[in-house]
């Protein structure tokens, strides 16, 4: 800044200079053709000595004419211009020292950013945060016991643990529906398959139906009893409303425990062996709690594997459920996933059927 305002005035003087130059050289030219036009004048007049005198005044003030003409082109030829140049090319350099100074402050602002990350959210960038949209609702027994204790009854309904469960409670739910029911029915349909009854049973005509209710009933009340218990732990320790929506809770379990049933029957018919039986059925809950959602959110798998978790009946029937106890939705709007789970429950009946069908006749 100090060497462009030194620069400023040198070419604001030199500027001054030249209109000075100008002037004097103007009226130094007029003077000078008045200087001449009266040596002409004396010259023209013929007497001496005033004739020799303008000779001498026109010589005299023909030197001087040179002399200013000499002058004037030396100021002429000093050129501000140069100066200009040299002022913009120092403005030039400023504005690139000001630009490299705001890109460096800008490089440290970024620097002190990234050193702020968390190096695991630099290793892992797509992070799921779960944030519970759900709050229970209190009976007045509960909170009036809270404000006569004295406590607050946020840490009840807010609590980052109560909360949590109350969430997971539905997929834990149908989880212990599928293992158990699962088991079950397989261990209830192998001892029946082995028992010593088996041949006197089966030289009864009209026995099919039956033979197969019994099985299913019995692994269905075997199974009803603890799912119960679970249920009404999820109502009064967790504070989910499931007697609130108790028909919609009772209809998906009902339809979850068939279904599940209905698969270990059919491993049992089709397997024979109680061992081999055991280790298939314990393989398949395996597979089917990795397309569960509750190992590996559905929304990080594969696009395949997503679509085939979808149709998981134990994923639909949780979709349901969610929908019903968190939000509050009728069982009118539940019919979709009602239908599809109806439908997964008939053409698996059907397969068991099948094979029950065969495994009987082989033994006739």
């Amino acid at each position: 800044d100090d060497y462009s305002s030194k620069l400023d005035s040198s070419i604001y003087n030199m500027n001054n200079l030249k209109l000075n130059q100008q002037s004097y050289y103007s009226s130094s030219v007029d003077n000078l053709n008045a200087l001449d036009e009266y040596a002409n004048y004396l010259v023209s007049s013929g007497v001496q000595p005033y004739s020799q005198y303008g000779y001498e005044i026109k010589a005299k003030s023909s030197l001087l004419r040179n002399n200013l003409n000499t002058q004037n082109n030396d100021i002429n030829s000093l050129n501000s211009g140069n100066l200009a140049d040299v002022k913009d090319s120092l403005r030039n350099n400023e504005n690139l020292l000001n630009e490299m100074r705001s890109n460096i402050n800008s490089l440290r602002y970024y620097i002190n950013e990234i050193n702020k990350i968390d190096p695991e959210a630099i290793a892992d960038p797509i992070q799921l945060k779960f944030n519970p949209t759900y709050l229970p609702e209190i009976n007045p027994e509960t909170l009036e016991k809270y404000k006569t204790n004295g406590s607050s009854i946020d840490t009840l309904i807010k609590g980052e643990t109560l909360l949590t469960f109350q969430v997971i409670f539905p997929k834990i739910l149908l989880l212990i529906v599928m293992f158990i029911s699962l088991l079950t029915s397989s261990f209830i349909c192998l001892s029946y398959l082995e028992s010593p009854a088996i041949n006197r049973i089966n030289t009864i005509k009209k026995m099919f139906v039956p033979s197969f209710l019994a099985v299913f009933i019995s692994s269905f009340l075997i199974i009803i009893i603890p799912i119960i218990c679970v249920i009404i732990l999820g109502n009064y320790l967790f504070l989910l409303p499931f007697f609130k929506k108790i028909l919609i809770v009772l209809l998906l379990i009902f339809i979850s425990i068939s279904i599940y049933v209905l698969i270990g029957m059919g491993l049992s018919y089709l397997i024979k062996k109680k061992s081999l039986t055991l280790i298939v059925s314990v393989f398949l809950l395996i597979f089917l709690l990795f397309f569960s959602g509750f190992i590996l959110p559905i929304e990080r798998m594969g696009r395949i594997p997503a679509k085939i978790a979808l149709n998981f009946p134990g994923n639909i029937a949780s979709d349901a459920l969610n929908k019903s106890v968190f939000y509050d939705q009728p069982l009118s709007s539940l019919n979709s996933a009602i239908l599809i789970l109806g439908l997964i429950l008939i053409l698996i009946l059907m397969v068991v059927l099948v094979i029950k069908y065969f495994r009987d006749k082989k033994i006739d």
